[in-house]
């Protein structure tokens, strides 16, 4: 007894349009790194807003806690004049990178310590935005609005 088994390939043609599809998406991910950019600068101001995240930041020095409740600034952690805070920008580079950063020139001494600082990282992204920005350029290779 002979089985004869014949196997027909419906909408090659529409699969093929998607997959081009997919892949002009992908070339310009400007749209969804925009929005990333956006979640990482809340991150970071939520950084700072929490003293550091997940874990909180290294609690100032009780000298510099008075040198600064002395000369009128703020009582937290690497707030001074705000201009750290408040300097954080991202930028899309070639429609498929996404910078985050500031051009501080002091942050990296915050953001890694120093022999006589602690670190006190404030550029530091948590799983959620990671997810969140995974799921714009998702929703946007699928050609979700």
């Amino acid at each position: 007894m002979a089985v004869t088994v014949a196997v027909k390939i419906q909408g090659v043609n529409s699969v093929n349009i998607m997959l081009d599809r997919i892949k002009e998406s992908a070339r310009d991910m400007t749209s969804p790194l925009k929005k990333g950019g956006l979640i990482m600068l809340m991150s970071v101001a939520l950084n700072f807003k929490r003293s550091g995240r997940p874990k909180t930041w290294r609690p100032l020095a009780k000298s510099t806690l008075r040198w600064k409740i002395m000369h009128g600034y703020s009582p937290f952690p690497l707030i001074r004049s705000g201009d750290l805070r408040r300097s954080f920008v991202y930028r899309v580079e070639n429609r498929n990178g996404l910078l985050v950063g500031t051009a501080v020139k002091y942050a990296p001494f915050h953001q890694f310590g120093t022999r006589t600082m602690p670190a006190r990282p404030f550029l530091v992204f948590q799983r959620q935005d990671i997810r969140q920005i995974k799921e714009l350029i998702l929703k946007h290779i699928a050609g979700a609005k």
